[in-house]
């Protein structure tokens, strides 16, 4: 099946390139890079593996299960001294 697509100039200029040195079409040279580009990101593996070294901190320093209150409470303490800064007061 024959499906036209639209690709950018300076692909279609390397795709001409690479026919023209390989006396192939334009449209062979598309096929063979449009599956070897496809078998490559099939086969690809998600990503390296790396050592992660972990240490203990201790128990948190606050209630890990109230996260959103104390990103409430830290966006809300800066909007406060955003406005006392536009009003010209000092924050504490």
């Amino acid at each position: 099946m024959d499906t036209p697509i639209s690709i950018h100039a300076d692909l279609q200029s390397e795709f001409e390139r690479l026919a023209a040195q390989r006396g192939e079409a334009v449209d062979a040279v598309v096929d063979v890079a449009l599956r070897a580009g496809l078998r490559a990101i099939r086969d690809e593996s998600p990503c390296d593996s790396f050592p992660v070294r972990s240490f203990n901190m201790g128990e948190p320093l606050c209630d890990v299960t109230k996260a959103n209150q104390l990103a409430d409470h830290l966006a809300l303490s800066d909007e406060v001294a955003l406005i006392q800064r536009l009003d010209g007061v000092e924050a504490d």
